[in-house]
């Protein structure tokens, strides 16, 4: 059993096992919570399809091998990112840095089709362009404009 539980997004209920399947529960429970009736967006379907979707392309595309399992975990932080950012317009760092670190092993272990010197280059590029422009923001303007300061 994994812990915490998964809970109800509307009225914070524990779910079931049943109430757990990937697509099958949304559907039976016609997209409303069990517990409370209240509906629950179509976002949590379209997550779950896109990365089985994911998933499958991984494994058809490199079979049951670690590169494979790269691209599914690559797709997985992608699809988590593009979702959060499209509802909170914020990019939580523990997932982009996540992804970063991925892109880093899989280059170094020669799995993808960047050189591990192109893949320091474009981490530590990726990472100071945007961090250099907040640093300039808040010198211009006196404070920071960041809304979560989270840190490994």
């Amino acid at each position: 059993m994994l812990w915490p539980a998964s809970t109800a997004p509307c009225c914070g209920s524990r779910l079931s096992w049943k109430e757990n399947i990937p697509v099958l529960s949304w559907l039976f429970l016609r997209g409303k919570c069990a517990h409370c009736g209240h509906g629950i967006s179509p976002r949590y379907i379209l997550v779950e399809l896109l990365t089985g979707a994911a998933f499958a392309w991984s494994a058809w595309q490199f079979d049951l091998t670690l590169i494979a399992l790269l691209y599914a975990l690559f797709f997985t932080l992608a699809i988590s990112l593009f979702f959060i950012d499209l509802e909170t317009f914020l990019l939580p760092d523990h997932l982009t840095f996540s992804m970063l670190w991925l892109g880093l092993f899989g280059s170094a272990i020669g799995y993808l089709p960047v050189t591990p010197g192109d893949a320091v280059l474009g981490a530590v590029l990726g990472y100071l362009l945007p961090w250099s422009i907040n640093k300039l923001y808040v010198l211009i303007r006196k404070h920071d404009n960041s809304l979560i300061h989270n840190h490994f």
